[in-house]
């Protein structure tokens, strides 16, 4: 326990200087990994666990979490920066295509090629 202790205070310290927010108790947080029972194979190497957040976004808390392998956590991050840079290209094409005069809102184009109506 001692060590757990450390632990969540080491992942506490490393959320903030990263700028993400960290909404957990020790109580929690521990809690979470004796659920997942992968707290012995806590680490960053590969075949070892870490506690992810969902889509690699938003706030650790107990409802945005998982615990998962740490190659799964980095094709989630992989997954999340193509789909950034996709949807960049595509307002910035919204942009253009406003600025030529080719649709009345931007936005009417990325909810077109998503699908989406007004």
């Amino acid at each position: 326990m001692k060590n757990a202790k450390r632990d969540y205070r080491q992942h506490k310290r490393n959320s903030a200087l990263r700028g993400i927010g960290f909404d957990l108790t020790f109580e929690q947080w521990w809690a979470i990994w004796q659920q997942s029972g992968q707290y012995p194979n806590r680490g960053r190497r590969l075949g070892q666990y870490v506690m992810a957040r969902k889509w690699d976004s938003g706030p650790y808390a107990v409802d945005n979490v998982e615990i998962q392998q740490c190659s799964e956590n980095g094709r989630t991050r992989e997954k999340r920066r193509r789909f950034r840079k996709i949807n960049l290209g595509a307002e910035k094409v919204a942009d253009s295509l406003f600025v030529l005069g080719e649709t009345s809102d931007p936005l009417e184009l990325l909810c077109e090629a998503e699908g989406d109506s007004f």
